[in-house]
């Protein structure tokens, strides 16, 4: 019995080809690990709602969808105070515009009661249904049959030298909605 010995050239190219094996499973590693992290983050969220609640009485589900509205809240506020974003409820809504709101379900029950989102990242069919509206405009959406509630309008700061940079920044960080489910 012969083993055939393998050149430097093989042997270089056997361990680039471990190691890029290696490589692929800390990333899904990582992708694991991330994941964990969120449930822990739900769970930690859930246990905190439920010591509150058995001190206060309240509905667990009420106490978390409260708090993820006051860190929705926190994050405009934050941009606003840095002057990446504005206030201006008076203004027609653009395609340039963050707006926040709710959504509600035919009758007016609250399903949702904050969202925001910048209204450039919509599929035109769903952009169309805010550009030129006003605070206050009810948008239907036929495939849930639930309404959106305008509720704020705000702009990207024209002070802003790098408009289209805080727009991505804008849109990255806050595009988000805040759901009962969202525990």
């Amino acid at each position: 019995m012969t083993t055939k010995k393998l050149s430097a050239s093989d042997r270089i190219s056997a361990l680039e080809n471990k190691l890029m094996d290696q490589q692929s499973q800390i990333m899904k590693m990582a992708e694991i690990i991330d994941e964990v992290d969120r449930k822990f983050v739900a769970l930690a969220k859930r246990l905190n709602a439920a010591i509150s609640a058995t001190d206060s009485g309240e509905v667990v589900d009420t106490i978390i969808q409260t708090d993820n509205v006051n860190k929705l809240k926190a994050m405009i506020d934050n941009l606003v105070e840095q002057k990446l974003l504005t206030k201006n409820d008076e203004a027609e809504i653009s395609e340039t515009s963050f707006i926040v709101g709710r959504h509600m379900s035919k009758n007016g029950d609250v399903i949702t009661p904050r969202l925001q989102f910048y209204v450039g990242s919509l599929q035109d069919e769903e952009k169309s249904k805010f550009i030129g509206q006003k605070l206050g405009h009810m948008a239907i959406s036929e495939d849930e049959g639930v309404m959106i509630e305008v509720t704020e309008i705000y702009d990207v700061s024209s002070e802003s030298e790098e408009k289209e940079e805080v727009k991505k920044e804008v849109k990255k960080k806050v595009t988000k909605k805040t759901k009962k489910e969202d525990s």
